[in-house]
């Protein structure tokens, strides 16, 4: 008995959109859960909306006041965080319609194997990221920001209003829990789509 290969189809491409949704889904869904103290809550408030009212409430605060650089560097992580969200609806929308479309022509096996591809896609990135971040988490942390951030405007002193109240570990301990939130999702996806019979 001969078994069926596996055919690359244009339409495969479609699974590379679901490892962001899987991420960035994980990424909001933590951040939006984590405890913060009321500085970090004052910081993710201006990311969240950036206004002149919340600009001064940051240069306001005492003893340790946040200066006109950082202040950019958050308009800049705002700007991020809006696109990232613009990319995360837009690749639902998108993946939406095709399985929507997909089922509707009774192709559930490319169905089941845009999902499983690009399930296990994000478990091979969660992986990377473990082994990079173990090897040096520092270096890590600093490509990651010259990647996002290349104006560079993002290296401040360890007695900076950010660093004191957004450390290294704080950013490692919501890196964790991010990547722990996307392996779970990833993982019950391709076992639930593996065990779900062939016509869903």
């Amino acid at each position: 008995m001969q078994t069926k290969s596996f055919k690359f189809k244009p339409i495969h491409l479609l699974a590379l959109l679901i490892p962001i949704i899987i991420l960035l889904a994980s990424y909001n869904a933590i951040y939006h859960t984590t405890t913060l103290t009321p500085s970090q809550e004052l910081i993710t408030s201006y990311v969240n909306s950036p206004s002149q009212e919340e600009a001064q409430t940051l240069l306001d605060q005492e003893p340790l006041t946040i200066t006109a650089n950082e202040l950019s560097h958050l308009d800049d992580v705002a700007k991020l965080m809006r696109l990232l969200n613009i990319i995360l609806i837009a690749s639902i929308i998108i993946v939406t319609i095709k399985i929507y479309k997909l089922h509707k022509n009774k192709d559930y096996k490319t169905i089941k194997q845009l999902i499983i591809i690009g399930s296990s896609i994000t478990l091979i990135l969660l992986l990377l990221f473990i082994i990079a971040t173990q090897i040096d988490f520092t270096q890590s942390f600093q490509v990651f920001h010259k990647l996002l951030f290349p104006q560079g405007n993002y290296q401040f002193p360890e007695s900076s209003y950010l660093i004191t109240n957004l450390s290294a570990e704080f950013f490692q301990n919501l890196a964790i829990k991010i990547g722990i939130t996307a392996a779970i999702l990833s993982t019950i996806t391709i076992l639930t789509t593996i065990l779900l019979p062939r016509k869903v």
